[in-house]
């Protein structure tokens, strides 16, 4: 059987021959799968979900969609959610390629699910969306919670279209080579002519399973390798999914799901977040701000009494196991150090590594609480 890689496009520029593709393809394909949940054109199913599933299990029927897609424009805590839906569904395996006996595979998503669901609760708290001179934080979390998801769903997509040809196609995704109505499309979005040409970037390759690397840029400068192209990180995460379906054994499995999820991690947080918002002078300083407010008016000496009432200004750092916005309930909550400064590359990866190992443990130990959460956030795509 021919593979994407090996195969030719149908004479019509809109579809494929027999579900196969050929890398370009494919990779506009998977493109257009993630900005179809953003686009409000799409239709909504009878429980209040998106309908992004296409038509049937395959590729072949999936064509590119014409016109100028209707994306949710600056209501980023709306748009923040149809992203944690769109997660939740691709960990849950419910969308067009997905197989029920392979949920899991793609864990990464499952932790993104909750973490895109935290940023829609943060970008919606008073303390971002009201209080004076935070526009900044609300414009970086959106920004960053948009462009995480246009770099990295698409490689779990194209991995769902032909796990075989995923090293060989890899390689070659390139959104300057993408179809043009979807090269157009990812152009309109919010931010794009400036994150696209340098989303992602290379550093520095980590020492061992449990390093997450220097965070350091690597290449001939920091916009390299840009317009959403492979990175070894990539690669490394992916194999780590194949690896998965090639085992049997639960243990074998479960630990090479984490590696995935935390390569993944580092590839999410160092490769793309970092010089998007983390680097950012200005994201830097409002971080700075806040730790600033956060130590006087959480202090105990007599003479920071009159600023205590002031600490409710301040949003929690925190990132909650549930399907609500917050819990108390430490067992499904993780909560960043307080000495965090969160723009570290290092410092913010060692709380994920906390945040991820709190997720793992609680997929092995309460799977029926979690999938139940999952379900739920995927169930929030299309609330406004």
């Amino acid at each position: 059987m021919d593979t994407l890689a090996e195969s030719s496009t149908n004479s019509d520029n809109n579809t494929c021959v027999d579900a196969h593709c050929d890398c370009k393809f494919i990779w506009s394909l998977a493109q257009q799968y993630g900005m179809a949940q953003l686009d409000s054109r799409t239709p909504v199913l009878k429980d209040g979900t998106p309908d992004y599933r296409f038509t049937s299990h395959t590729i072949g029927d999936t064509p590119i969609e014409p016109g100028d897609a209707s994306f949710v424009g600056k209501n980023y805590g709306a748009r923040a959610r149809r992203v944690a839906s769109s997660y939740a569904r691709l960990f849950l395996e419910d969308f067009h390629l997905g197989e029920k006996d392979k949920i899991g595979r793609f864990y990464w998503t499952g932790l993104g699910a909750f973490a895109a669901k935290q940023v829609s609760a943060n970008i919606e708290s008073w303390q971002v969306d009201k209080v004076p001179g935070m526009d900044i934080v609300h414009e970086g979390l959106g920004k960053g919670n948009l462009w995480i998801y246009n770099d990295l769903l698409p490689w779990c997509y194209g991995y769902a279209a032909d796990p075989e040809s995923f090293s060989s196609c890899a390689p070659q995704r390139d959104s300057r080579t993408f179809h043009p109505t979807v090269q157009k499309n990812l152009m309109r979005q919010q931010w794009a002519s400036d994150v696209v040409p340098k989303c992602p970037v290379m550093i520095e390759p980590s020492k061992n399973d449990d390093d997450a690397g220097s965070g350091k840029f690597v290449g001939k400068d920091s916009e390299s390798p840009g317009y959403f192209k492979w990175t070894p990180r990539v690669s490394i995460g992916f194999n780590f999914v194949k690896q998965w379906e090639g085992t049997t054994n639960e243990k074998t499995k479960a630990s090479l799901a984490f590696k995935h999820l935390w390569v993944m991690a580092q590839h999410e947080q160092g490769e793309v977040l970092q010089g998007l918002i983390y680097n950012d002078n200005a994201f830097i300083s409002k971080l700075k701000f806040q730790r600033t407010m956060d130590g006087v008016t959480s202090s105990d000496h007599w003479w920071a009494a009159p600023m205590r009432l002031f600490h409710a200004l301040i949003p929690p750092l925190q990132l909650s196991f549930t399907a609500q916005n917050e819990t108390t309930d430490m067992q499904y909550r993780s909560n960043a150090p307080p000495d965090l400064i969160l723009e570290d590359y290092g410092q913010r990866m060692a709380w994920i590594m906390v945040t991820g190992k709190l997720f793992h443990s609680l997929m092995q130990k309460k799977n029926a609480y979690m999938m139940g959460e999952l379900k739920a956030i995927a169930a929030m795509g299309g609330l406004t």
